[in-house]
């Protein structure tokens, strides 16, 4: 399938379905069935972009999607995964190579049962490769028609320098009002051409539900890493949502303030429930 664009970008931002939270693991208590409803909810309000990775919940959110989208035909949707990170035990490990991005992109092709990938992306720069030989392989990857874009996620701002996009690419940035840090390098993707997708536009859940300042984590939840939920946050977080309009919901809220910067084409919901995507298509 292929995505809307003005030029190389998208003609207005758009909203992307993420699956990490869906494979039930490290975001607590979870139903697949949730899943498949949420899925079936989005396809319903007419948005065709999913982002997906094996390294997701260990290989389980690649495989509720797929059995999901079984049944689909391969140009009613747009499909988004990832390389170049993996799981050994329960440690995560870096890998741009060549070799590791075609392994994970054969993977992915027999996965969804597909003969190409809409957008295939390093996952993570390799601190120990130079990024140019992670970029090099995803242009090999399209000149064999196995992708048909490609991209970079979580880039360093150093990276840049080497982005020259030759066509419609893609470069996923964590963004929102708690953390905004990377706001420069979307900045410069932006200028360099990239279509900019914003990630954790909420903060894992932080900043569209207030009871995560008094209700603590389960041992497993992987948000015990994350700092924003910490108590040197809290102050922060209460004053952040009592500034929310009361015609406005928390999400509504967000979403709209990252919609504002010039540099968001486009933004992946990482929800969990059917109710969750509804209150936020409707942004």
């Amino acid at each position: 399938m292929t995505s809307m664009m003005k030029g190389n970008r998208n003609t207005q931002c758009q909203l992307w379905l993420g699956t990490w939270s869906m494979g039930g693991l490290g975001f607590g208590p979870y139903d697949e069935r949730h899943a498949h409803e949420t899925l079936a909810a989005f396809f319903e309000s007419g948005a065709t972009h999913l982002d997906s990775a094996a390294f997701y919940a260990k290989g389980h959110s690649d495989e509720i999607l797929a059995k999901y989208l079984k049944n689909k035909a391969r140009d009613s949707y747009f499909l988004s995964t990832k390389g170049g990170l993996y799981w050994q035990g329960n440690r995560v490990y870096h890998d741009g190579s060549e070799q590791a991005l075609r392994k994970s992109l054969e993977q992915a092709l027999i996965q969804f049962n597909c003969d190409y990938i809409d957008l295939f992306q390093l996952h993570w720069p390799d601190k120990q490769l130079d990024i140019r030989v992670s970029i090099d392989a995803l242009r090999r990857f399209k000149a064999e028609h196995k992708i048909k874009h490609w991209g970079i996620c979580n880039p360093r701002l150093s990276d840049t320098a080497y982005f020259d996009c030759d066509d419609t690419c893609y470069s996923q940035i964590h963004f929102n009002p708690i953390h905004k840090s990377e706001q420069a390098v979307a900045e410069l993707n932006h200028a360099s051409g990239f279509n900019t997708v914003i990630t954790s536009p909420f903060e894992q859940g932080l900043l569209v539900n207030p009871s995560y300042i008094n209700s603590p984590l389960g041992n497993k939840d992987i948000r015990q890493r994350n700092p924003y939920f910490s108590t040197e946050y809290h102050a922060w977080l209460k004053a952040f949502y009592a500034a929310i309009p009361q015609t406005q919901t928390a999400s509504r809220y967000v979403l709209k303030w990252i919609k504002s910067h010039d540099f968001c084409d486009a933004i992946i919901l990482g929800c969990r429930t059917a109710a969750q995507l509804k209150a936020c298509i409707q942004v």
